[in-house]
């Protein structure tokens, strides 16, 4: 007697259920399949607690830069107040290396530590910088005052200086004026003081 044997791999999909063991295993493999959704969607512990400290830290960045700006503008007030002097400039006349008109200015200095000077014209216009160095006189200023050295026609702002004080800020002459200090005449050169009012309070 010959024995044939054979093996058949059957798909679980040809598997033939009854109707309600069908409905039953579906359910269960649904529920399956939405549990490893979530699990799959829900954040790890460690994502949520870095997500935390981010915003903490944005949240302290954000405050520290608004501190910041509202220190430097109140710095700004202060030396605008204690610094400012208005003076009228009756002829044209150079700053570091810009020319300007004649005119009423306000000369200030750009903040308490540089010694950046910032020369505006009270017409609209967008105001100068000027670098400045360390002046020292033998006793303190009895008037706030703007000197200028004179060549000819050509006028040089050279110093400003406050009343009280014995500090003023003095200017580097520039090329062109040190070309006209050379060639100008001894009779054409000069110093002009022009006496300047402080800011109200």
């Amino acid at each position: 007697m010959l024995f044939i044997y054979s093996r058949f791999s059957v798909h679980p999909q040809c598997i033939a259920l009854p109707p309600g063991m069908r409905k039953s295993a579906q359910h269960r493999m649904t529920l399956q399949g939405r549990q490893e959704q979530k699990k799959t969607n829900r954040p790890a512990p460690n994502a949520l607690t870095k997500t935390k400290e981010e915003v903490l830290m944005k949240k302290r960045v954000f405050v520290m830069a608004s501190l910041l700006v509202l220190s430097i503008m109140v710095a700004a007030q202060v030396v605008r107040a204690e610094e400012s002097m208005f003076v009228n400039i009756p002829f044209a006349f150079t700053a570091g290396q810009v020319t300007l008109p004649a005119g009423e200015y306000r000369i200030q200095k750009f903040d308490s530590s540089s010694g950046v000077l910032l020369i505006n014209c009270l017409d609209p216009s967008t105001p100068v910088m000027v670098l400045t160095f360390a002046a020292q006189a033998n006793a303190p200023q009895s008037q706030s005052k703007l000197v200028f050295n004179r060549y000819d026609h050509r006028y040089f702002l050279s110093q400003v200086w406050r009343a009280g004080s014995i500090r003023g800020r003095q200017l580097s002459k520039s090329p062109r004026e040190k070309e006209l200090a050379q060639v100008a005449r001894t009779e054409t050169k000069g110093e002009i003081t022009l006496v300047a009012r402080l800011a109200p309070r």
